[in-house]
């Protein structure tokens, strides 16, 4: 008896090309499948699922990708979506946006560390260079489509503040020279509602260049190394420029970047600041600070004012060796510029000694001072920079005692070093953190503010790596705040969110379709991607997310989910986490793209405080049912009224039911998410009908018209209704006389139209119907597969992925034994506690269940059973429901 994992490359069922399916011309014929935004799409991706299911919070945005594969070349002209419908409820279709991924070509990967010659690569690279890697998110209406070439559809989902709760429909449209496509998608809105990022738990800086790039000397008329300069030809405070940071703050605060960068040298510059020359007193005009700061203020996305560094690393010498004070300054003709000066110098010390007093003064006259955290000198990991570190902590601290302050390092001892000094903050790389928690615990006990980061070269080998290059996998930027969350870290730091021009001493260039640079002297090919994580948009007057943008906004979302879902149940929340990433090290959690999916869509539920789906009973309260088909066609129902399992069915049985004269045919499911089961009876015919459950009052729950729901299965031994994909509504199964099970995904919330997906093949080997069940054993909301051997063992296969294809993986595990006669067994959740209990309808007519004490496979069921109800003699009229 066997798993196999099967692709659905070839089930085009859900696709319409000009009212058929498929469909072939002369531009060729097109197929399609749908990828987890977790995923790397390459492109030589296999087919996978049709499936496209979202669940998410309220103010929150998700993303799926919709792939396109044509035998020919033609071109998708335009990708358009419906509203979002709930019953009467709807999201605007303005709410759902398209884009194409774009890729760029690497001519090797990221190397593991500056200059050391290794060509050792991550392990947690997504592929291998040479070649193409999606990157991306184009703002084009349209693009080609090779022949035989994937092109994923990058689409993303946000659901209102103002949504109301509940399971949405909608329809992509998908135009292209050979056709269209019409694909149904759901989503999933919960109750939880994420605070806007200026509210936010979770604090992520990336360090923007928008006011000045680097700390390159600029004049207040002449900022050519500015990227926005440099890029689209546009000069600070013009129209055309405040354009583009429109564009670019739209785009953090989606990502929830709420960390903005102010270069406030640059800024004071630009305001009109004097120096007079004879008195070396320096006269601050604050205008130009105050309108920037205010304009991220009023978007109500920020979390921290990030103050640029006091000191930067000497640019000739290697990182933490030396600084240089970032000042205002007199070149040689006299002009006010930006630049760096030795911190031993006059020049130095009379700005600080003037900047710093002016700095927070205006920031408590502004009511900006609680926002503000100082950077005061990168990586300080020498006796030398050490030694100015010092300073630089002294001159602050002198002004401003209290305000966060603090600095990255890949070292402890500097760590140290700075909080004996005053920082208040540390910023350890992820792998520095993992090897010394206790110590950064201990620091943090005392009130010192963690936070983490990554960068070019982060660990021995980049073992702890979680970065975010361009061939890193994708789904490495949002386990890290999972991890994060479990530490109690709460913010993340990356040195460049856009430094597309060179850096100091640098003669690199940017270039998107190229191998791209890391920029900074000669290790430009070292690092893909590390210096920038968006692309300039000159074409659109705008700017290019990426997939690995994207996925950073999800890991920063699901922080705050795990934050709202804390408060409910934080047990719960720590074993998610341990499903997703137990720490920051790659070694101690899967890459499964399913679990993670499972586990989120879990939390969105649990944060929301909803009943999970996989869960549903006649009357919604979570717990089975128990039900009885009598030899006149009656059937009844006893009412579970207990969380604890020996004391479940203490009441009377109430009709829900009559003219049911074949027990067999009869099933009770969830069909449309609400968590009542559905009524269903498979026909002599073959034919399948549904009664719609309309009322949490059992007597009052079948009182309609049936719905017909599918055709053609005429055995009804072989006929099954379990949720795979933990969405809620059960799936149509088949075990097939060749012993291969096969599933069609349920593709909405209403009865009718469920099955019109499929099938995809589950598994195969189950050549005994009677023996095969579905429960959810460790109550992750998706159901597993049984069987009950002939020698009276039971196994179970965990569902390892929310998509219906690919769910069962080998190995099974012997969940329990002594069960020889299968038609006496079930599996039904009894309590609360989202877990199946094993049942069995003992030849006495006694029916004893035993506790699911376990939500892993192993030692599921420990404990003595008990008995639950009696007088059921013939197990074939007893179900639970």
């Amino acid at each position: 008896m066997r798993i196999r994992r099967l692709a659905a490359a070839t089930i085009l069922a859900t696709i319409l090309i000009t009212g058929t399916a498929p469909h072939a011309n002369a531009a060729g014929s097109l197929s399609w499948w749908i990828a987890d935004s977790s995923v790397n799409v390459f492109y030589s991706e296999p087919a996978r699922s049709q499936k496209a299911s979202l669940v998410m919070a309220r103010n929150e945005y998700e993303s799926f990708q919709v792939v396109l594969k044509s035998d020919a070349a033609n071109t998708i002209t335009s990708v358009t979506s419906s509203a979002l419908t709930a019953g009467t409820n709807q999201i605007a279709a303005s709410n759902v946006r398209t884009n194409y991924v774009e890729y760029v070509q690497l001519e090797s990967n990221s190397n593991t560390a500056v200059g050391d010659g290794s060509e050792w690569r991550y392990p947690t690279m997504a592929s291998n260079a040479p070649g193409w890697f999606p990157e991306t998110l184009s703002n084009d209406a349209s693009i080609g489509l090779q022949a035989n070439t994937p092109r994923p559809i990058w689409v993303t989902v946000y659901a209102p503040a103002a949504a109301e709760p509940g399971q949405y429909r909608g329809k992509l449209t998908v135009n292209t020279t050979a056709g269209a496509l019409t694909i149904p998608y759901s989503v999933e809105v919960g109750a939880a509602t994420l605070p806007n990022p200026g509210k936010s738990a979770y604090t992520t800086l990336i360090h923007q260049q928008i006011v000045g790039a680097w700390y390159n000397t600029t004049t207040a008329t002449n900022h050519a190394s500015d990227p926005i300069t440099a890029f689209y030809g546009y000069e600070r405070w013009t129209p055309q420029w405040w354009t583009i940071v429109g564009k670019m703050a739209d785009a953090m605060k989606e990502t929830r970047v709420n960390g903005i960068f102010i270069n406030s040298p640059a800024l004071l510059l630009d305001g009109g600041t004097t120096l007079d020359p004879a008195t070396g007193k320096y006269t601050f005009n604050w205008s130009r600070f105050d309108q920037y700061v205010q304009y991220y203020l009023d978007r109500d996305m920020v979390k921290v004012l990030e103050g640029v560094a006091i000191g930067h690393p000497d640019p000739t010498q290697n990182a933490g060796v030396n600084y240089l004070t970032y000042v205002l300054q007199r070149d040689g003709a006299g002009r006010l510029t930006t630049g760096l000066s030795p911190v031993d110098s006059a020049t130095s010390r009379n700005w600080i000694d003037q900047y710093l007093p002016a700095l927070f003064d205006h920031l408590r006259q502004k009511g900006w001072y609680k926002l503000w955290y100082q950077q005061v000198a990168d990586e300080p990991d020498t006796a030398n920079s050490q030694q100015q570190y010092a300073y630089f902590m002294s001159k602050l601290r002198a002004v401003a005692p209290d305000v966060p302050a603090g600095d990255a390092s890949w070292s402890l001892g500097a760590h140290s070093y700075a909080v004996s000094q005053g920082a208040n903050v540390v910023v350890p790389t992820v792998d520095n953190y993992e090897a010394n928690r206790s110590s950064y615990d201990a620091m943090r006990s005392k009130g010192v503010r963690t936070w983490v980061y990554n960068m070019c070269c982060s660990g021995t080998h980049g073992y702890y790596a979680m970065n975010r290059f361009v061939d890193s996998k994708v789904y490495e930027g949002r386990v890290l705040p999972w991890a994060s969350f479990k530490y109690g870290v709460t913010g993340y730091l990356h040195w460049a969110w856009n430094f597309w021009t060179p850096g100091i001493g640098s003669t690199k260039s940017f270039d998107t379709m190229t191998d791209p640079q890391y920029g900074v002297g000669g290790t430009a090919n070292a690092f893909k991607g590390d210096q920038y994580i968006v692309h300039p948009d000159t074409k659109n007057t705008s700017i290019k997310a990426t997939i690995r943008s994207q996925s950073q906004r999800d890991g920063a979302e699901d922080y705050e989910l795990l934050a709202l879902a804390a408060k409910v149940d934080p047990a719960a929340v720590k074993a998610l986490i341990d499903r997703v990433a137990p720490s920051y090290n790659p070694a101690d959690r899967p890459y499964d793209i399913g679990n993670l999916r499972a586990a989120r869509d879990e939390l969105v539920r649990l944060a929301s405080g909803t009943a999970l789906p996989g869960t549903a009973s006649l009357n919604g309260d979570t717990m089975a049912e128990l039900v009885q088909v009598a030899a006149d066609g009656t059937t009844r129902a006893w009412l579970n009224g207990s969380p604890t399992v020996e004391s479940s069915y203490t009441g009377s049985p109430l009709q829900i039911a009559t003219g049911v004269t074949d027990p067999r045919r009869l099933r009770f499911a969830d069909l449309d998410g609400d968590g009542r089961t559905e009524r269903i009876m498979i026909n002599s015919d073959g034919t399948i009908d549904a009664w719609w459950n309309a009322s949490a009052t059992v007597t009052k729950s079948f009182v309609g018209t049936p719905t017909r729901i599918a055709s053609g299965f005429a055995d009804p031994a072989r006929v099954r209704f379990a949720d795979l994909d933990g969405d809620g509504r059960a799936e149509l199964i088949n075990v097939e006389t060749s012993g291969t099970i096969r599933a069609w995904w349920n593709a909405t919330d209403t009865v009718a139209g469920s099955f019109v997906h499929g099938p995809l093949e589950v598994g195969w080997g189950f050549n005994d119907p009677g023996r095969v069940q579905f429960a959810d054993l460790n109550g992750d909301k998706l159901a597993d597969l049984i069987n009950v051997n002939s020698n009276g063992t039971i196994s179970g296969w965990r569902n390892q992925t929310a998509t219906v294809a690919n769910s069962f993986k080998d190995p099974s595990t012997v969940i329990a034994s002594g069960f020889t006669d299968p038609t006496r067994v079930r599996f039904a959740q009894l309590d609360h506690d989202q877990r199946a209990e094993l049942i069995n309808i003992d030849s006495s007519g006694n029916i004893r269940a035993w506790w699911n004490a376990s939500s892993t496979f192993a030692y599921i069921y420990p404990y003595d059973p008990q008995v639950i109800a009696s007088g059921f003699s013939d197990p074939g009229r007893v179900l639970f429901g």
